[in-house]
């Protein structure tokens, strides 16, 4: 039979009814909803320690539960001897968290049911600082690891501190976005230490780096030594430069470095030493050879590698495999006979020589 609209007006009003009176059954399965979870979605430095708990409005959830609950992180259950309860709160710490992001939820043991969780996700302090004093361009720039998320919007702030009489300090800081800041035309005073720390801080957290003491003459990073100068010799290679700085640093013992072919040689220049020069092991014969050098204060870093210089070796007459043979003529009417001497060789550099046989 056809029902009248007054009819399917009786009928739509329980109808309604009952899909409103299930909406709030279905937003309570949501954990956040039923049971407050403290602290909610919480930033953490990594490896620290964190405790969750619920707050009293969930005391009848929990007593509705019988106090039997279990916690889970990442869907593993977290051992018992890490919770706590009584009649206030249910709870439990979590210790050198070490993860980028936990979910932390509790649930019923009666029902499976989840009760309450938060989302708990990691930071890490500013590490591994190093710090650079450039001589020539008059700056001073530190750089440092972070290990952050690379849609993260990170402010950073370093700050130098040190001692300029006794107990009267100094402070001074720059900024930036990236994990590098530069303090313009600001060196350090070589003869104080520097401490070192870097600020971190987004949107919901903030850290800070551990201190770093830093002795400012291991930061100098020295020009590259000018006027290099390669001498070919036989089966070596004679480099000479002068020393970097000029008279800045003649106080002080410099390392440097000497790159070719596939070697790099180590020497040092003394105090006062103006020039220096190392001799090379043996090198290949008639070869082009790209030399370079660079130095570094006793700690420092070590400068940029010089211009290139490339250079001809000279013939390693050592090397040389000389195939040699004769041809004797008949003799003449005089009884004397004309010996042609020849011999081949392998490759040569392209210059002439003199040979001399015995």
């Amino acid at each position: 039979m056809p029902l009248s609209a007054k009819g399917l007006r009786r009928m739509a009003t329980p109808l309604v009814l009952s899909i409103f009176l299930l909406l709030p059954a279905i937003s309570e399965g949501q954990y956040g909803h039923r049971c407050e979870v403290i602290p909610k979605d919480p930033y953490i430095e990594f490896g620290s320690n964190i405790k969750i708990k619920f707050k009293k409005t969930c005391n009848k959830t929990i007593s509705d539960s019988h106090g039997k609950i279990y916690w889970t992180i990442n869907n593993k259950s977290i051992d018992e001897s890490l919770y706590e309860t009584n009649t206030s709160f249910a709870a439990v710490t979590i210790y050198n968290l070490s993860l980028p992001k936990a979910i932390v939820q509790c649930h019923s043991h009666l029902t499976q049911q989840v009760l309450g969780g938060t989302i708990i996700q990691t930071y890490w302090k500013p590490r591994n600082i190093l710090c650079v004093t450039y001589i020539s361009q008059q700056d001073f720039t530190c750089r440092w690891e972070h290990k952050i998320k690379p849609t993260s919007k990170i402010t950073y702030t370093v700050y130098r501190k040190w001692e300029k009489s006794q107990d009267v300090w100094e402070t001074d800081h720059c900024s930036s976005g990236n994990m590098s800041c530069t303090f313009n035309k600001s060196l350090p005073i070589l003869s104080k230490l520097n401490y070192i720390t870097v600020r971190a801080e987004s949107t919901v957290w903030e850290t800070i780096s551990d201190t770093l003491e830093l002795d400012p003459w291991d930061t100098v990073k020295i020009d590259p030594p000018k006027n290099v100068r390669v001498v070919p010799l036989p089966a070596h290679l004679k480099v000479e430069w002068e020393r970097p700085g000029g008279t800045a640093f003649l106080d002080q013992v410099i390392h440097c470095q000497v790159k070719y072919a596939k070697h790099v040689m180590d020497t040092s220049m003394d105090t006062v030493a103006k020039t220096a020069s190392v001799t090379s092991v043996e090198v290949e014969s008639c070869t082009n050879h790209t030399v370079s050098v660079r130095c570094a204060l006793d700690k420092a870093p070590w400068s940029e590698w010089s211009r290139q210089v490339t250079v001809l070796s000279s013939l390693n007459v050592s090397t040389v495999q000389l195939d040699l043979w004769r041809k004797m003529d008949a003799p003449d009417n005089t009884g004397t006979r004309t010996v042609h001497l020849m011999w081949k060789v392998g490759s040569l550099c392209k210059e002439a020589y003199v040979w001399h046989f015995t």
